[in-house]
């Protein structure tokens, strides 16, 4: 329920400053960061980004279903 609230705060947010739904610069920071923070945590990089990318993914969805 939070990560939708997020969702649609963030949607309403684009949506009134005419922005897009996508920023892939944002995304690829963050993939960044998340690898990162996996080597620094000794985690599995690639696990940690993979599920990065699947909760940026639910998260444009749930963004543009609230537009």
């Amino acid at each position: 329920a939070r990560r939708t609230y997020v969702a649609d705060t963030v949607a309403a947010v684009k949506e009134e400053r005419d922005l897009p739904t996508t920023d892939e610069g944002q995304e690829e920071r963050v993939m960044e960061r998340a690898g990162e923070n996996a080597e620094r945590f000794d985690v599995d990089a690639n696990l940690v980004k993979a599920i990065f990318r699947l909760l940026i993914e639910l998260n444009k969805v749930e963004q543009r279903e609230s537009r």
